[in-house]
C-alpha cells in the first residue's frame, strides 16, 4: 500500500464476503458510489486477471467505500467478523495490511495507513 494504492486483487476479499452472503452486484454497487452493478463485474474481472486494463488504479478509499456498502447491506458486525477471519488466514503481506487498515476505526484510519506504509518500507529495506 503506497499513497493509498492497493492491489486490485484486494477487491476479491470483499467479493468473497458478498458472494458468501449472496449480495447482488446491483444492490452493492450504488451503495459504494458506483454507477451500476457492471462496475463490480469489471472490478472482479480485473482482479481475477480475466480482463487486463492498463493503468487500472485501485485505491484504498474505493476498498473502504465497497466495505461500507457491504456493511449497510449485511451489518457492520458481520463484515468486521468476516474481515477479521480473512486476516487470521491471510499469508500475503499486502492483504494483511489492507485488512488491518480496513479494521481500524475511521478517526484513526489515516494515521494507521501512514504507520503501515512505514512498516512496509522498513520490511522492504530489510530484504535488500
Amino acid at each position: 500500500m503506497k499513497n493509498g494504492l492497493i492491489k486490485i486483487e484486494s477487491f476479491l476479499m470483499l467479493d468473497r464476503i458478498a458472494e458468501k452472503h449472496r449480495v447482488k452486484d446491483k444492490d452493492w454497487a450504488p451503495l459504494a458510489g458506483l454507477a451500476h452493478g457492471s462496475r463490480i463485474s469489471e472490478l472482479r474481472a480485473c482482479a481475477q486477471k480475466r480482463r487486463i486494463v492498463e493503468d487500472r488504479a485501485f485505491h484504498f478509499q474505493k476498498f473502504i467505500a465497497l466495505k461500507r456498502a457491504l456493511e449497510s447491506i449485511l451489518g457492520e458486525k458481520i463484515v468486521r467478523k468476516e474481515l477479521s477471519d480473512l486476516l487470521d488466514k491471510a499469508t500475503d503481506l499486502d492483504e494483511k495490511l489492507v485488512l488491518l487498515a480496513s479494521l481500524v476505526p475511521e478517526d484513526r484510519k489515516q494515521q494507521a495507513i501512514e504507520y503501515l506504509e512505514l512498516i512496509v518500507q522498513a520490511t522492504e529495506k530489510e530484504k535488500e
